[in-house]
């Protein structure tokens, strides 16, 4: 992902995150995944986001798409 390509990944945003897995780890399986819940850290290598299932720390390279996402409905 090139820098300033999405100024959304900030600490504290909530998004929904796609991005490619590994074919050699991954294999017969889908191609991209999809991460939903805050950013919690981001550096020049990778993003952190913590979903339900705990922390999706993904690879700025693999993210294909990226979007800001309203709070959880109550």
């Amino acid at each position: 992902m090139r820098t300033g390509w999405a100024p959304i990944l900030t600490p504290g945003t909530r998004v929904t995150a796609r991005y490619a897995l590994d074919p050699r780890t991954h294999e017969g399986r889908e191609k991209v995944a999809d991460a939903l819940g805050y950013v919690v850290e981001t550096d020049e290598e990778t993003v952190t986001i913590h979903t339900k299932r705990g922390y999706a720390r993904i690879p700025r390279v693999l993210i294909v798409a990226v979007r800001e996402v309203p709070p959880p409905p109550r």
